[in-house]
C-alpha cells in the first residue's frame, strides 16, 4: 500500500514538473516572438507590431509620441512578414504585410521621404464564382493626441465637428487638437476604382477612425488578385501643414505639376458691391504687379 502511494506521488511529481516546463517553454516562445516582432521605420515614423495583441502602433519619432494605436487589419490570419517594396512613384520602402483569410494581403509601408504610413489592401478571388465587392473596410485605428476625445475636433468634407458627430468624410479626415493644432491627417492617396471614405467615433476614450472603400459593384473574376486604393496616415505638429503634405503626395502620385502662381487683382467683390477701386489705385496696383 505504501509503495503504491509512493509510486503515485512520484508520477504526480513527474507530471507536474513536465507541465511546469511546458508552460515555461510556451512563455519563453511568446516572449521571444514578442522581442522579434517586426518593426519598420523611417526618419518620421516607427511602426511596431504587437504579437500578443495582434495589432500595430505608430510612433512620431520627433516627439516620441505613439499617436496611432490599435491598428487592426481586417480579416488578417496571423501571418505577417517584413518586406522591401519598390514604388514607381515613391521609391524603395519597408513594409509589414499581413495575409488575409481570402488569400489577399494588407500592407503597411514607410518610404524614406514621406511622413505618412501607406496602407493598401489586395483582394483575391480564390472561389469558383465571380465575386461582387460592394465595399471594403481595410483597417481601423485609434488616434491618441494626449487629450480627451471630447476636446478634439475632426475636419473633413462634412465640416469641422466633434469626432462622434461627424457623418463621415470623402477622401480625407483630420483629427486635431484645436488648441495646439497637433493632429493626425488620414486620406486616400488614390480613388481609381473605389471612393475612399473615413468615419470617426469615440471608443475607450480615444478617437476611432474606420476606413471604407465604396465600389457599388466591383466584379473580381475567379483566380484574380487586385490591389485596391491606398490610404495615408501621418502625424503633424500643425495639422494644416499636414493636409498640405497630403495634397503634395496626391500631386506626386498623379504627376500633377501646377504652373507658378501669379499675383492678380480680383474684381469679383468690387463689382458685386459697386465699389470699384479708383483708376489711380488700379494703376498703382499694376505697377506693383510688374515689379513682383
Amino acid at each position: 500500500m505504501i509503495r503504491k502511494i509512493q509510486l503515485l506521488f512520484f508520477i504526480a511529481l513527474i507530471c507536474s514538473t513536465r507541465v511546469f516546463a511546458a508552460e515555461e517553454r510556451i512563455n519563453s516562445i511568446a516572449v521571444q516572438r514578442f522581442k522579434e516582432s517586426p518593426v519598420i521605420t523611417n526618419q518620421f515614423l516607427t511602426v511596431n507590431y504587437n504579437a500578443v495583441e495582434k495589432n500595430l502602433a505608430v510612433v512620431f519619432k520627433a516627439g516620441n509620441k505613439t499617436f496611432l494605436k490599435n491598428i487592426i487589419p481586417k480579416n488578417a490570419n496571423g501571418i505577417i512578414k517584413k518586406k522591401e517594396l519598390l514604388s514607381p512613384v515613391f521609391g524603395k520602402g519597408s513594409a509589414l504585410i499581413f495575409s488575409t483569410t481570402d488569400g489577399g494581403t494588407i500592407s503597411f509601408t514607410l518610404y524614406p521621404l514621406q511622413p505618412f504610413l501607406f496602407v493598401e489592401q489586395t483582394v483575391k478571388n480564390s472561389g469558383k464564382d465571380v465575386v461582387d465587392i460592394q465595399k471594403l473596410n481595410p483597417v481601423s485605428f485609434s488616434v491618441d493626441l494626449n487629450k480627451p476625445a471630447s476636446r478634439l475636433k475632426t475636419l473633413g468634407t462634412g465640416g469641422l465637428l466633434a469626432p462622434d458627430q461627424n457623418p463621415g468624410s470623402y477622401v480625407f479626415l483630420t483629427t486635431v487638437d484645436p488648441v495646439t493644432r497637433n493632429g493626425v491627417v488620414a486620406g486616400w492617396l488614390t480613388n481609381e476604382k473605389g471612393s475612399g471614405v473615413l468615419f470617426s467615433g469615440i471608443n475607450n476614450g480615444l478617437v476611432e477612425i474606420k476606413s471604407q472603400i465604396d465600389y457599388g459593384r466591383f466584379l473580381l473574376p475567379v483566380g484574380t488578385t487586385e490591389a485596391t486604393e491606398t490610404l495615408l496616415i501621418g502625424y503633424f505638429d500643425d495639422a494644416r501643414l499636414g493636409e498640405e503634405r497630403f495634397a503634395d503626395a496626391i500631386a506626386k502620385q498623379q504627376n500633377i505639376k501646377l504652373k507658378p502662381r501669379t499675383a492678380v487683382y480680383c474684381t469679383w467683390y468690387s463689382e458685386k458691391t459697386e465699389e470699384r477701386a479708383p483708376n489711380n489705385q488700379l494703376l498703382n496696383l499694376q505697377s506693383l504687379l510688374k515689379k513682383s
